[in-house]
């Protein structure tokens, strides 16, 4: 699934018409592309502009204590471009 929205990422960028689809209704973008997204699961686009970056806090099931290799896991997907 990570290469397919690398391949879509990539096409956004290059596509105005499917950028304003992706940004107005990415669930059925994705769907168009086989990328499931489970129901009740609500998804929000943001973009990135020269001046702004966001952060995603990534979510954690529990609020106990998490083990490392979970932690790791879920911070490797956490990109920050330069």
């Amino acid at each position: 699934m990570e290469s397919q929205l690398g391949d879509l990422f990539l096409e956004l960028a290059g596509n105005a018409e499917l950028k304003r689809r992706f940004l107005a209704s990415p669930r059925e973008v994705l769907a168009e592309r086989g990328i499931p997204v489970p129901e009740g699961v609500t998804l929000k686009v943001l973009e990135d502009s020269e001046n702004l970056r966001h952060i995603v806090l990534p979510h954690m099931p529990s609020a106990g204590k998490h083990a490392p290799e979970e932690v790791e896991k879920r911070q490797s997907k956490i990109v920050v471009p330069p």
